[in-house]
């Protein structure tokens, strides 16, 4: 809650997906929304969690129909990408369902994919 501690009702409510202003008591009862002009007319953490899944298919390389497209399986999403790795970027896109996506899940599933990928290494290392 952010205000100028002046005598007037005037404060805002903030988030990271969301702003409203309230200025005077009139306007109370219908507080404007400023909200993201891409956005179809709304914010929310899936949204941003959907444009930062975006962000990173486009610095991964990957093409964009591909994963969009769920009739390629996560493992044919891209090459050197891992099935793991295409099912937590659809699961960011919103393609794919998740108990909730926030840091902490997205944390969990990337520790998941290092520890694979390492072990994965350990073994080549191992036999060469």
């Amino acid at each position: 809650v952010v205000t100028a501690l002046s005598d007037e009702p005037d404060f805002r409510l903030t988030g990271f997906e969301w702003s409203i202003r309230i200025s005077s008591m009139k306007e109370a009862a219908s507080p404007k929304l400023r909200l993201p002009p891409d956005n179809n007319g709304y914010s929310s953490f899936a949204r941003d969690w959907q444009k930062l899944g975006l962000l990173f298919t486009r610095l991964f390389g990957i093409t964009e129909t591909r994963m969009l497209d769920l009739t390629f399986a996560p493992s044919d999403v891209a090459e050197n990408f891992t099935a793991a790795e295409a099912i937590l970027l659809r699961t960011m896109l919103g393609l794919q369902s998740s108990e909730r996506i926030d840091a902490d899940y997205l944390r969990r599933k990337i520790d998941e994919i290092v520890s694979s990928v390492s072990s994965e290494v350990a073994e080549k290392d191992a036999k060469h």
